[in-house]
């Protein structure tokens, strides 16, 4: 290897190395909070009050079943330890194979009681199911 090309490879990996930890080490910037506006002079410092009588509000429906949310929990922290999520992710089954696949890694040492394997079930079923 010449000096020149020695020289070039060696610019491009501190080109990249300074790059790569540049990005990586970026800390969040701290925010200033903005001044308080203050009323102008003649506006109310209130909102004007409604006539029309008081609705009330319906909260917003999640966006995700708690079910669902505990049954990827499961999966995350049960079904993982043994296997990667990408061998879960990649199997697409119907309910009763999912049934069978879950008391089967249940036979192998999967701690899962039986709450809790309708619950990987379910979202198995609904998240990877056919």
């Amino acid at each position: 290897m010449n000096r020149r090309t020695l020289i070039v490879l060696l610019g491009a990996f501190l080109v990249l190395t300074v790059s790569f930890l540049s990005a990586c080490g970026k800390a969040a910037e701290p925010t200033t909070a903005l001044p308080s506006e203050q009323p102008a002079q003649g506006q109310p410092t209130q909102p004007p009050r409604s006539t029309s009588p008081a609705v009330e509000a319906t909260p917003a429906p999640p966006t995700e079943q708690p079910a669902l949310i505990e049954g990827e929990t499961l999966v995350q922290e049960r079904c993982t330890v043994c296997h990667g999520l990408s061998r879960i992710q990649q199997a697409s089954k119907t309910e009763d194979e999912w049934r069978r696949t879950v008391a089967r890694m249940v036979g192998k040492g999967a701690d899962l009681n039986e709450a809790e394997q309708a619950i990987v079930i379910q979202y198995l079923t609904e998240t990877y199911g056919r």
